[in-house]
């Protein structure tokens, strides 16, 4: 007695662990009153209902009268789906914060559809199928090498029906499905222009330039550096398009093209660069030098660091000028970097103060002193002591002298 007591609660244990209950213990739970009817509102019978929530499930089945009870958790949103052998539903039931009561879910006859897109009497692979209600997508595919695309099991009745592939005018139509059917779509191939341009819109307004645009396998325009280009693609098609110009940045981008012409303005850069200027090539020892940092638009760069002989000297200001002082003769590497960019270096020569220097080479100024007047020559026709004009003054007395003697005689 007492072995068969121990092998019962065993086998009770057993199956409890087998089963894992839909419903946690202690849950509180609501009894949901499910009806299946079809679209004249007649009750479906033997449809398997499986009823989904958040960590749970439930599977019922309708009796002849069409109902279901279904016990759920309380304010959970569920989801009810139906398996019949005549009948489907497209999408689940949904019902949200469930609190119990009846729900009414409607199914209808199954049916299914065969889509067959052709460019005229052959059949074309990898176009995009989609068939909907309401804007909701129910089935959705691309044609096999027979040009062919299956719904699967869907429910019969209205559709919307697009279909579109690479290089073909899309078409929408309606699709009715009346059991298992067989629909053919044909299309057409088309082409549209597109028109590029190129610009650097560093400037305002942005300036036009010429580069080189190369539109997947398709095409590589030149552009005009007063103008664009224009080709003609693929309808309904998406391309890599990549731009390119000698000193600017290369630019990848994707162009997608409907089925009308369009225009299409791709921005590009200047390839980032500096330049360091110095005001001088020779600069004499002890004293500075100034350089001017510009970037790859020839305006100043601020806040460039100046590296004299590998070693940082100086900070450009907002105007994109340092000063960097020269302590030893001989040549001096200078390179400016800012943002991980550097300059060309750029070479001065030190020179002593008193070498043979040329104009070129800058120094502080010094003060020269005013030269000390000096008193011109005594020598000469002026006689001993006499300066140039005392001299000829006294020629001028010595001669009216004379002429006084000759008028006493």
């Amino acid at each position: 007695m007492r072995t068969d007591y121990v092998v019962i609660v065993a086998l009770f244990l057993l199956g409890s662990a087998a089963a894992p209950p839909a419903l946690a213990a202690g849950d509180e739970t609501v009894t949901l009153t499910v009806s299946v009817v079809d679209g004249d509102g007649d009750p479906v019978p033997d449809a398997e209902l499986t009823a989904r929530w958040e960590g749970g499930e439930a599977t019922e089945r309708t009796r002849s009268n069409g109902q279901a009870l279904i016990d759920v958790p309380a304010g959970s949103d569920v989801r009810i789906a139906v398996a019949h052998d005549d009948y489907v539903r497209n999408e689940p039931y949904r019902l949200t914060d469930a609190a119990g009561g009846d729900v009414t879910v409607e199914v209808a006859p199954k049916g299914s559809a065969v889509v067959q897109v052709t460019d005229g009497d052959r059949p074309l692979a990898d176009a995009r199928v989609t068939v909907s209600r309401d804007g909701d997508a129910v089935a959705e595919g691309t044609t096999g090498d027979n040009g062919a695309f299956t719904t699967g099991t869907i429910e019969q009745g209205s559709y919307e029906l697009h279909v579109v592939k690479p290089g073909y005018y899309a078409i929408d139509r309606t699709l009715s499905v009346s059991g298992d059917v067989l629909r053919t779509a044909s299309i057409e191939r088309g082409t549209a222009t597109v028109r590029v341009r190129v610009v650097d819109d560093h400037f305002d307004p942005p300036r036009r330039l010429g580069g080189t645009v190369r539109i997947g396998s398709l095409a590589t325009l030149n552009t005009s550096e007063d103008g664009g280009a224009a080709v003609g693609v693929p309808v309904n098609s998406e391309f890599e398009v990549r731009v390119s110009k000698d000193g600017y940045r290369s630019t990848t981008e994707r162009l997608a093209v409907g089925e009308a012409d369009r225009s299409v303005t791709y921005d590009v850069r200047r390839t980032p660069a500096l330049t360091a200027t110095p005001a001088n090539s020779r600069v004499v020892v002890d004293e500075t030098v100034r350089v001017e940092v510009t970037d790859e638009y020839g305006e100043p760069v601020a806040g460039a660091a100046i590296l004299l002989d590998g070693q940082k000297a100086a900070t450009t200001d907002e105007r994109g000028v340092a000063r960097v002082g020269i302590d030893a003769a001989g040549e001096h590497e200078l390179v400016a970097r800012h943002d991980g960019v550097s300059a060309d270096p750029a070479v001065v020569e030190g020179v002593r103060p008193g070498a043979d220097t040329d104009a070129d080479a800058t120094a502080t100024p010094t003060a020269t002193p005013d030269p000390t007047p000096t008193a011109e020559s005594t020598t000469g026709a002026a006689g001993p002591g006499f300066t140039g004009p005392l001299a000829v003054l006294a020629v001028a007395v010595a001669l009216a002298g004379a002429a006084g003697l000759r008028g006493r005689r």
